[in-house]
């Protein structure tokens, strides 16, 4: 059954949340992630946009998201091992929210998982202001802070895209018919999708449920679709140029078009699928994954206390780093990248076994994306207690919903 897209909703979000690498494809699989900010990704795309089963809206924000670079070994499925170095990533309180049956979107959270989440938050400012922060060093190389630590401003969402044009060539398609996990780290993207709205109300007479013929889950039948195209600014201005164009009443064209019952199975959740192996299992419906920030708040302490203690004595940062990612690296436990063992762990963890459950979980094998080369670094705080989503109400740190 399709979750209701709530048109009212979804504008209301965008209105209130105006901004103030490589492309990953497995071929033996059927959802891919897509990171806009790697160049050979830039372009023009048309897609079917899926709505989120866990919140009924197309697009996620996920405001300040903080990563911290962690070395890790890493279990091949070969039974190898790999010193591996992931960006664990520290989401908003807002990205752990769902539908609840009343249709009003509620925290997944409890209120310790909460309070650990503002706790790894705390701790990232604190270790990033004393590995120099946003201060440039002498010789203008990367500093400490922006090497092992980073701030995001994503947008996710899942789409079927039916066709891909390269900025080089608009006029012949290089991909068509894949679906994918896309990922934008473009502040302009949310503003493009609401003024393109607006001029849509424009051309429908103040109407907005055309939205609907874009905004679904429908498999076939679709009667509009969404194109948008992504690239960098010229002349050496900052950031991302994008444009964004909503097309409705297009059905006669769209014949040839439709989502698989497969692909559609794989793009419920853009969050679960964004996170990969760092979604949590422990608890049904709950994405949060306390093992792991745990882990990372230990590791971010032992490297805060290192810094400080190196920036006291005078001993070299590189070595106290080095230090106290070797001792890091003693204490944790061999992680594998088979998601069937990921979430026969997870379960086995909780108490819980489900084999349905753990075949389901072999859908998201997904590497983390690498850094965007515009760093747009916020030191605005995020609020660790969570409020009920202003996009529910009106949209908060949530431009498009979930």
């Amino acid at each position: 059954m399709n979750t209701i897209f709530n048109v009212q909703d979804f504008l209301k979000t965008l209105e209130n949340n105006k901004p103030q690498a490589i492309n990953t494809q497995f071929k033996d699989r059927l959802l891919e992630k897509v990171y806009l900010n790697f160049p050979d990704n830039y372009g023009k795309y048309q897609i079917f946009p899926m709505n989120s089963t866990v919140t009924g809206f197309p697009f996620v924000q996920l405001p300040d998201t903080r990563e911290v670079k962690i070395h890790r070994l890493i279990e091949l499925k070969d039974g190898t091992q790999q010193d591996s170095e992931p960006w664990v990533k520290i989401l908003p309180d807002d990205a752990y929210v769902m539908l609840d049956q009343t249709g009003r979107l509620v925290s997944s959270l409890t209120a310790s998982e909460a309070q650990l989440l503002g706790t790894a938050r705390a701790l990232w400012d604190q270790l990033f202001d004393e590995m120099g922060g946003n201060q440039k060093t002498v010789d203008g190389s990367m500093n400490k802070a922006k090497e092992y630590l980073r701030k995001r401003q994503y947008t996710i969402f899942n789409a079927k895209c039916l066709n891909k044009w390269s900025l080089s060539d608009p006029r012949n398609p290089e991909r068509q018919n894949f679906a994918g996990l896309f990922v934008c780290t473009a502040k302009g993207f949310g503003t493009a999708i609401s003024d393109n709205i607006e001029d849509g109300k424009i051309s429908h007479g103040g109407d907005i449920e055309w939205l609907n013929q874009i905004y679904n889950r429908d498999l076939d039948h679709r009667q509009g679709y969404l194109i948008f195209s992504i690239a960098m600014n010229q002349g050496g201005k900052i950031g991302y140029s994008v444009s964004a164009t909503h097309e409705s009443d297009k059905g006669q064209y769209l014949t040839g078009y439709g989502i698989t019952p497969e692909e559609a199975e794989l793009m419920q959740d853009p969050v679960e699928t964004f996170l990969g192996w760092q979604a949590g299992h422990e608890r049904p419906g709950c994405l949060f994954n306390a093992r792991l920030i745990q882990e990372t708040i230990n590791f971010m302490s032992q490297e805060l206390a290192a810094v400080r203690m190196a920036k006291s004595t005078g001993m070299n940062l590189d070595d106290a780093i080095r230090n106290t990612t070797a001792t890091a690296m003693n204490a944790q436990q061999t992680v594998s990248t088979d998601p069937m063992i990921q979430a026969a762990v997870a379960q086995q963890a909780s108490g819980m076994t489900n084999p349905q459950a753990v075949t389901n979980d072999n859908t998201t094998p997904f590497q983390n994306p690498p850094a965007a080369q515009i760093d747009p670094v916020s030191q605005t705080p995020v609020n660790p207690g969570f409020s009920q989503p202003a996009f529910a109400q009106g949209f908060g740190n949530n431009p498009f919903g979930k």
